[in-house]
C-alpha cells in the first residue's frame, strides 16, 4: 500500500482506464468500501449502497449498454460541433488527437471488477418541501454520493489500483436496474471500473481554477499562477 500524503494525492489523482488481468481481491474491495462510507453526507443520512460486480455476463451486459450510450453521446457532440458550438468543437478536436479513442468503451467489460454506486432516493425525498423540492432533493442526494465515490478513487490510489468514475450507463437506468435487481427507489449514480494498473498517477492538465472562479459576483474574475504540483 502506498502512503500518499494528502497533497500528493490531491495533485496526482487521475482517471485510469487501463487494467491488467490481475484480480482485485475481496480484501482490497473491503478496504475501498470501508473507505467509501467514511465520506460525509447530508444530515449524515448516508444514502449510498454499493453493488460489486465481477460476473462476466453481467459485465458484458453493462458494457453493451455503456457502449450504446457512448456512441449516441459522441454522435450528439459531433453534431453540436458541426453547428459551431465551441465547447463541442474543442472536444471533437481532443478526440481526434487520441489514438486510443473509444478503446476503453469497447472493452469496458474487461475491467476485473466494477462497483456500482447507488443512491436511495427515499433519503432526500420529502425532506425539502415547496416549489424547489425536486432541485433540493437532487442536490442533497448527489452531494452525499460523490464524496463516497471520491473516497473510493483515493483508496484505489493507495492500493495501486486504477479506476474511473462513469455515468453513461444511467441512460439505460431501467435496464441496469432490471439486470442487477436494484429496487425502484434507488438511483444508479456512478459505475466505477477498477483494476490493477501499470499506469502511473501524476500531475494532470486542467483548465486553471482562475478561469472557473468568480469573486463575490458572477463575472468578477482575477488571475493567479496555478499550483500544478504538491
Amino acid at each position: 500500500m502506498k502512503d500518499w500524503s494528502l497533497l500528493e494525492a490531491l495533485y496526482s489523482q487521475r482517471s485510469i482506464r487501463d487494467y491488467t488481468d490481475e484480480p482485485v481481491t475481496d480484501e482490497e474491495l473491503h478496504f475501498l468500501l470501508d473507505t467509501a462510507v467514511k465520506a460525509p453526507s447530508g444530515g449524515n443520512r448516508q444514502p449510498w449502497a454499493f453493488v460489486v460486480i465481477r460476473n462476466q455476463e453481467t459485465k458484458h451486459s453493462l458494457g453493451q449498454l455503456f457502449l450504446r450510450s457512448f456512441e449516441a453521446y459522441t454522435e450528439r457532440v459531433r453534431g453540436m460541433a458541426e453547428k459551431g458550438i465551441p465547447e463541442a468543437q474543442r472536444q471533437v478536436e481532443r478526440w481526434s488527437k487520441n489514438t486510443n479513442f473509444g478503446a476503453f468503451q469497447k472493452n469496458f467489460e474487461k475491467a476485473p471488477v466494477m462497483i456500482l454506486v447507488c443512491a436511495d432516493e427515499r433519503v432526500s425525498s420529502g425532506v425539502h418541501p415547496g416549489p424547489q423540492a425536486a432541485v433540493m432533493s437532487m442536490n442533497s442526494l448527489y452531494g452525499s454520493i460523490f464524496p463516497a465515490v471520491q473516497n473510493i478513487l483515493l483508496g484505489c490510489m493507495s492500493l495501486g489500483l486504477g479506476a474511473v468514475p462513469t455515468t453513461l450507463h444511467s441512460y439505460y437506468e431501467n435496464e441496469v436496474k432490471n439486470l442487477i435487481g436494484i429496487p425502484e427507489h434507488f438511483r444508479t449514480v456512478c459505475l466505477l471500473p477498477i483494476g490493477h494498473t501499470e499506469k502511473k498517477y501524476g500531475p494532470t492538465r486542467r483548465i486553471p481554477a482562475h478561469e472557473k472562479t468568480h469573486w463575490e459576483r458572477w463575472g468578477d474574475q482575477n488571475q493567479w499562477e496555478p499550483r500544478t504540483r504538491a
